[in-house]
This record gives structure tokens, sequence and C-alpha cells, in this order.
């Protein structure tokens, strides 16, 4: 499968939202998604034109800074294992080895000062303490008084080859926090409203929202090819193709294959297995979810 000469060909698992945007306020705009309050469409990203646009999140993208830096806070500390959870979950007499952190006490005075009204629907995307990697979770429960953030599903991401808690945490741990409509207040932000089923967002200055095109990706792979040790897929090539547009993976099931620190989730936009003589060749796998 080959681009027929200098031709650009894309392969993208997004599909078309078709928007009709109305003004919201502060230059935020809405529109209609009938399917995200049924259920029949979620989505992770967003793109205009091609290009992805940021999921509401606290703080604000930064890119100043080509580094880890920008664009994050710091917490204050990392929850103590006495703790005592406000919400406990139905296991939590029972310990675990590798077990990740309860989650962390933020800063009020880096924190945000607004009043979350679904801080359940939220992602923490945070630095394992000695930047091994990085670590999400959901949000189960905010307690503005005390500063502390509960962690829900998620700290799964990392290996457990040289430390029996890989998912550690703690103040040197940069993070941000998406999907949270009350900091949708930068461009290019958005955020989808799955129980109104309403879309919102900020177009970026010189995009116009009556023509652009806006997508959201809604397949895990584009690409798989599967066979085994004794009858192996042979002879399949990929030749300057573009690849994008995939969901995010990160709360998918992850796995140590090679024993190492890294744990990853086994799939892929592209994925081969057991396979012989296939290639991918000067192609570009962009704007992908994991």
């Amino acid at each position: 499968y080959q681009a027929c000469n200098g031709e650009k060909v894309t392969v993208s698992g997004a599909r078309r939202l078709h928007c009709t945007w109305e003004p919201y306020k502060d230059g935020i705009l809405r529109c209609q998604v009938p399917e995200a309050q049924s259920g029949a469409l979620d989505f992770t990203q967003l793109f205009a034109n091609g290009t992805r646009q940021i999921r509401a999140r606290y703080p604000n993208r930064n890119d100043a800074k080509p580094d880890k830096r920008a664009g994050y806070i710091n917490p204050a500390k990392a929850l103590a294992d006495a703790d005592v959870a406000p919400m406990p979950d139905r296991d939590a007499d029972m310990t675990y080895d590798g077990e990740p952190r309860k989650g962390i006490v933020f800063n009020p005075e880096t924190f945000t000062g607004k009043r979350w009204a679904r801080p359940d629907e939220a992602v923490i995307h945070i630095f394992q303490a000695y930047y091994w990697g990085n670590l999400q979770w959901h949000i189960k429960h905010i307690d503005w008084d005390t500063h502390q953030i509960w962690f829900g599903e998620g700290g799964h991401q990392m290996g457990a080859k040289w430390a029996t808690t890989p998912a550690e945490i703690g103040e040197s741990s940069r993070f941000y926090i998406e999907n949270v409509f009350e900091e949708l207040d930068a461009p290019t932000e958005w955020y989808l409203d799955t129980h109104e089923g309403v879309l919102y967002w900020m177009p970026q200055e010189g995009v116009n929202p009556a023509t652009a095109v806006i997508e959201v990706p809604v397949l895990k792979q584009l690409v798989r090819y599967v066979g085994t040790r004794l009858q192996s897929v042979e002879y399949v090539e990929f030749n300057s193709i573009h690849f994008t547009g995939t969901t995010t993976t990160f709360f998918e099931r992850y796995e140590i294959p090679s024993l190492g620190d890294w744990a990853l989730h086994r799939g892929g936009a592209l994925l081969m297995e057991g396979t012989r003589h296939c290639a991918i060749r000067d192609c570009l796998c962009a704007g992908l979810g994991g």
C-alpha cells in the first residue's frame, strides 16, 4: 500500500461532525451533538482543520518552553496511606503490591480558584515522582476545604521491576487536569457535555467556525494484522501514508511485556503481530491518541 506519485494519502480513525455553531459567551461557541447525550458518541480528542484542539484544562497548555515545565503545576504533596477516603472503594480493606497513590494535596496558591460542578469527569495527567513516565487517573472527589484530590481508576501506566511502588508521586510530580468545563478559557480549548449533548469550543483566531472541518477520533486502531508462529502474515508494506485520528488508550489495560520499567498498552494505530517480511516505510504517524 503506497501513496501514488507523491500524492498525500491520509488514513484516519476520526469521523466528521457537522456542527451548527452558535455563540455561548466569552468567545466560546456551542453546538448540539445529540449522539453524545444518548451515549452513541463519546470522544477525548477533537481536530479542527486537521489540528488537534485542547481539551479544557488547568493550567492552560503553554508552549513557551519545549519541556515538561510549561503548562504544569506541582502538588503540595501526595495523600498519605493513613488518609481516610471520603468515598472508599469496595475493596478498600485490601492491599496490593504496587498499589498506586490515593491522590494529592493541591497548593491553593497555584491551583484554580474556580469550583467544578463535575470533578468526577476530570482526568489528571501527572508525572511519576522520578519522572520515569506519565500517569493518568480519573478524579473521584475533590475536597476544596482540605485541598485534597482523590483518585479513582488509573495509575497503572508504569512498570514495576525496580520499585514496589512504580506509580509513586510527590511534590515534584508536575501535573495538569483536563476535561473541566469551567476551565474552558483559552483559544482551541473544547469540552463535550455528555449530559446535555452539547459541544463547546473556543476557536483560534483566524479560524472560521462556519467552514472549519471538525473531526473526532472513534477508532483505536487503523491497521491490524495478526498471524501466528506457523501461519504468519508476510510481505505487507505501507509506504508514504499519513496515519492519524485514533482514540486515547491510556485507560486501557497495560502490560509489562519485557519485564522492564515500562508498562504499555498492547495496541497501537498500526498493530502487527506474528509477521515476517513486513514493513512501514516513510509513513507519518501523528495526531494519535496513545
